[in-house]
């Protein structure tokens, strides 16, 4: 008997999910040491306008979509900033941070998924051959995977709250990493 192909749709839709929608963009900025009038363009290009958010009623948090700068570049990831702000900043930290936060919830959630979805399976298939060892091996797996699944709303929560807080410390870090200050409420390259 010749067995149908399946259909992939699935495991890419959970593999999307799991790895995150937002593609990375790439940035860079001249040196503080270039000429002022690339320093002042190239902040004038990058200075955040805002950051969009949605809030999750349903699971209780905000989720951050993206931070908009002058340019109209869309950043969904705050690591991709870095390049454009101190390392030592705290505006760095907290990108970092996120992307860490960001990568242990993406493990969590497939983690989740795959002991419950591997639970049910064995569960099922230990039951069938009359093997309660291996029916509560699936049982097993199948708690551990649905353990997994709350502590991603928690993961996504602080990954949410480094995003928003490496948002807000952008601005100040890519005016140190310009050499930029601020007199009289405009930005002008520093004296």
């Amino acid at each position: 008997m010749i067995s149908k192909p399946r259909s992939v749709v699935p495991l890419l839709s959970i593999l999307l999910v799991v790895n995150g929608c937002g593609g990375h963009v790439q940035l860079a900025a001249p040196p503080a040491n270039a000429p002022p009038e690339v320093r002042a363009a190239a902040y004038d290009d990058l200075r955040p306008i805002e950051y969009a958010s949605v809030t999750n009623t349903t699971k209780g948090y905000t989720d951050i979509v993206f931070l908009e700068l002058n340019d109209g570049t869309k950043v969904r990831r705050p690591e991709d900033l870095l390049p454009l702000v101190p390392p030592d900043s705290p505006a760095a930290q907290s990108m970092r941070d996120a992307r860490s936060q960001r990568h242990t919830n993406h493990l969590l959630a497939l983690g989740g998924t795959v002991g419950m979805l591997g639970g049910i399976i064995t569960a099922l298939a230990g039951a069938g051959m009359g093997s309660k060892p291996v029916a509560y091996g699936g049982l097993g797996l199948l708690i551990g995977g649905v353990i997994c699944i709350p502590l991603t709303n928690r993961e996504a929560n602080k990954t949410n709250a480094s995003t928003a807080r490496a948002y807000e410390q952008y601005d100040d870090g890519l005016r140190r990493r310009l050499g930029m200050c601020e007199e009289g409420g405009r930005v002008v390259p520093c004296r």
